[in-house]
């Protein structure tokens, strides 16, 4: 499951562990395959000790930086047209709209 041995130091709920691990260099912000990191499985166990010490080693992380984009921004996806409507520029004349010549009044 893509799984660090931080990952599985938090699932077997050892803080010495977690906390020696951290020390040693793990990086926290890496992703296993259901795309969670070590803050994200600590915080499903909810043990707070555990907790705390990610929490505390994503703190000193720097911050990633925006990735501005030169020239033209982004465009909005547009709305999907669901019925589209086509009027013809040339009517048609059913018979049972021609009522024989004869105009209603």
């Amino acid at each position: 499951n893509g799984a660090t041995p931080l990952m599985r130091a938090i699932e077997s709920c050892r803080p010495g562990c977690v906390e020696y691990l951290i020390a040693a260099g793990a990086k926290v912000q890496i992703e296993n395959k259901k795309e969670q990191n070590a803050l994200d499985i600590a915080k499903a166990y909810a043990d707070f000790r555990i907790i705390d010490l990610v929490q505390a080693k994503f703190d000193t992380l720097p911050k990633p930086k925006d990735k501005k984009r030169k020239g033209n921004p982004p465009q909005k996806a547009k709305a999907a047209v669901k019925d589209k409507v086509v009027v013809s520029q040339n009517p048609v004349t059913t018979p049972s709209s021609d009522m024989g010549g004869k105009k209603e009044s």
